[in-house]
């Protein structure tokens, strides 16, 4: 059984008529548990430019609702204010907690500066990554208290 199971299934399940389209659902579901039993950082390769090579680095929160959201395992770098504009199957809106559901990337701003970005499981539940390692489940407002907005 994978550590997804065994620890964490009871902070992502959902009603039934509250979940996603089975396939979306059931992927997600395995990327989280590949992230639990073997370590982002082995999972989702992110790299940086250092003068004239790639570096694989620790991925940061942005990376990580990504690849919970979209399945993006390898992904460069990048200032991630407008990125996702240009990404032909995500829409932007603006917030309304009424709105949200399962999936959704909740992003964190101060001074029209990115800051933080949260993958939404419904029932006023997120996941995110802070720093380095730490993957946290929690509340917006619970969020807010390490990264005002």
């Amino acid at each position: 059984m994978s550590t997804l199971e065994k620890d964490c299934a009871s902070l992502i399940s959902l009603p039934e008529e509250q979940r996603p389209a089975v396939c979306h659902w059931d992927k997600a579901l395995q990327r989280l548990s590949k992230i639990f039993t073997h370590g982002f950082y082995n999972i989702c390769k992110t790299t940086a430019r250092n003068k004239h090579e790639e570096i694989i680095i620790d991925g940061c929160c942005h990376h990580f609702v990504n690849y919970l959201a979209f399945g993006m395992d390898a992904q460069k770098d990048h200032n991630f204010n407008g990125w996702y504009e240009n990404l032909p199957f995500a829409t932007i809106q603006e917030f309304d907690q009424e709105k949200l559901q399962w999936g959704d990337i909740v992003q964190l701003f101060l001074d029209n500066k990115l800051r933080h970005s949260l993958f939404y499981l419904g029932d006023g539940k997120y996941i995110s990554k802070h720093g380095d390692t730490d993957i946290f489940f929690q509340s917006l407002s619970a969020a807010k208290v390490s990264y005002p907005s």
